[in-house]
């Protein structure tokens, strides 16, 4: 009797199981690096748009104290807000700039700085 050449249907079987479970870790790996890759981008973008903002701030050289807030300039989507106060037994304001988009406002990012008292 000539033996028989091919694999089993079991065999074929398991090498699926076993392709389909590597498939599925190299799908899922490729989407959480995707969502990793978008949210650095968006942090990266809101960090560009305070750096902008404080800039601005920084160029007047002075605050007045409260909480000013208002759109990014050319920026309908990107809101900020700025809140000065009075530090003791100086003649700076402690200044808090935050940044964030109209759509995902939970992702504020903010800087402090120091600015002379108006």
């Amino acid at each position: 009797m000539t033996p028989k050449k091919g694999f089993l249907l079991l065999e074929v079987i398991v090498s699926l199981v076993i392709l389909t479970g590597g498939l599925l870790f190299v799908t899922q790996a490729y989407f959480a690096a995707l969502k990793t890759a978008q949210r650095t981008r968006e942090n990266f973008q809101l960090g560009l748009w305070l750096e902008e903002g404080m800039f601005g701030f920084e160029e007047k050289g002075q605050v007045k104290e409260g909480l000013w807030q208002g759109e990014l300039e050319g920026r309908k989507d990107v809101l900020w807000k700025m809140k000065a106060v009075a530090t003791q037994a100086s003649d700076l304001h402690t200044v808090n700039l935050s940044v964030f988009d109209r759509h995902t406002p939970q992702q504020e990012r903010s800087l402090w700085t120091f600015l002379n008292k108006s």
